[in-house]
């Protein structure tokens, strides 16, 4: 499975059937998938229809791989043609899918039950606001006591995931319910007037900075309170580029460098790599 071996799987299922639905390590980030999810997470089309065709459960047995279902995985990866086949084989939406895919209608009409459907386990700890898209179900679930604070397993609150998902109207219901944006969450959003207003004048952290380069709000590679790296040195060439060395845990020069598992940016007034016996690429 880890390989996309389509023809190893095939024999490995003609040996065994029963390894259509069994659950196993997950090779990268733990839990028990099956290995129907797996082929969601790579989008391998064939692995899937192979799958399905073998017999694997269309709704999957996630209780070890963090109530993930192959749909809510399928949803989450953008895998659009997965999400309708496993629609229609498992022939009904389930609220957590219906706010994920942004299904009003269908949403809402289950949330007049109650307060019952909000009583069931989310994946990563979350809750049903992290998956909200969309701002009518966001108000409906707020006024059914859905917790604005709650944080999920990746330390993020209900605000922080629709904002990294770009879900400007979500955010804006949020915080007219009272959630507090954080700097970098307005980074995020690219709410250039509301972070100044929130800084006023204060040095930005790290994790800002990485949120406003990702919204494209700093140039990569500089800091707010430094100037942008000098210009090339010879003519006709582009900008400084930073190298990677191969079998190193560290990108040198002006790029990033990696640190407690998550990538960071390196802030620095150097633009040339130091010296190193290994190879050299590139980092894009």
């Amino acid at each position: 499975m880890q390989k996309g071996d389509l023809a190893g799987v095939t024999r490995a299922l003609a040996r065994d059937p029963g390894l259509v639905n069994r659950t196993g390590k997950h090779p990268v980030w733990g839990g028990r998938p099956q290995a129907l999810h797996l082929a969601i997470v790579r989008g391998n089309q064939a692995m899937f229809d192979l799958l399905l065709e073998r017999g694997a459960s269309a709704e999957g047995d996630n209780t070890l791989y963090d109530h993930w279902s192959p749909l809510l995985l399928s949803v989450h990866r953008e895998r659009r043609e997965l999400t309708h086949e496993l629609a229609r084989r498992v022939g009904h939406i389930s609220l957590i899918d219906a706010l994920f895919m942004g299904d009003d209608a269908t949403a809402l009409l289950i949330l007049q039950v109650g307060e019952i459907m909000l009583q069931r386990t989310m994946p990563n700890d979350a809750t049903l606001l992290h998956f909200t898209v969309t701002p009518d179900p966001a108000d409906r679930l707020i006024e059914l006591g859905v917790p604005l604070s709650t944080k999920d397993k990746s330390v993020r609150t209900a605000l922080d995931q629709p904002a990294a998902m770009g879900a400007r109207d979500v955010v804006d219901v949020l915080v007219d319910h009272g959630a507090e944006a954080s700097p970098a969450t307005r980074a995020t959003l690219g709410d250039i007037e509301a972070l100044g207003a929130t800084l006023a004048g204060a040095t930005p952290d790290d994790d800002l900075l990485i949120a406003a380069v990702i919204a494209r709000q700093v140039p990569a590679g500089c800091s707010t309170t430094e100037p942008p790296p000098a210009p090339a040195r010879r003519a006709g060439r582009g900008a400084p580029r930073c190298t990677r060395l191969r079998g190193m845990g560290t990108w040198r020069g002006s790029s990033c460098f990696r640190r407690a598992g998550r990538t960071r940016q390196r802030w620095t007034a150097s633009t040339r790599p130091r010296p190193s016996s290994g190879r050299r690429r590139r980092c894009r």
